[in-house]
Parts: structure tokens; sequence; C-alpha cells
């Protein structure tokens, strides 16, 4: 089941106009971003994730890269 997070859909479509190349995320936000078909954005400027708060398991660091 996919994710669908208005809230997220605008921090996400900000992101992308804005031509973000970093993220501060917390887990808790990456366990959504990973239920989110990101294929949806144009994601190609990202160039990473910094995490704030508590480690984030290595299997959803991977899974992540993978989905972007």
């Amino acid at each position: 089941m996919q994710a669908e997070i208005p809230h997220l859909r605008n921090v996400i479509a900000v992101g992308v106009i804005d031509e973000v190349t970093g993220f501060g995320i917390v887990p808790t936000v990456m366990a959504i971003l990973l239920q989110t078909d990101l294929t949806k954005y144009e994601l190609s400027q990202l160039r990473y994730f910094s995490n704030t708060g508590a480690a984030f398991p290595i299997e959803s660091v991977l899974k992540l890269r993978k989905a972007i």
C-alpha cells in the first residue's frame, strides 16, 4: 500500500521545485518515504539525506537509496 500523505507530497514538491540537494529527516519520515512512490518525482538533484534523531536502520537506508 502506497502512503498518500498530502503534506509529505508538498515537502517533496517544494524540494523538487527548489532543486534541494540535501534533506534532513528523522527515521519516521524515512519510513513514510519508503511507502511513497518516489518515482513520481524528479529527484536527480538530491545528493544526500542527513539523519536527525535516532539511527537509521541500514535496511531502510539501502531501500531509500534504491528508491531514488
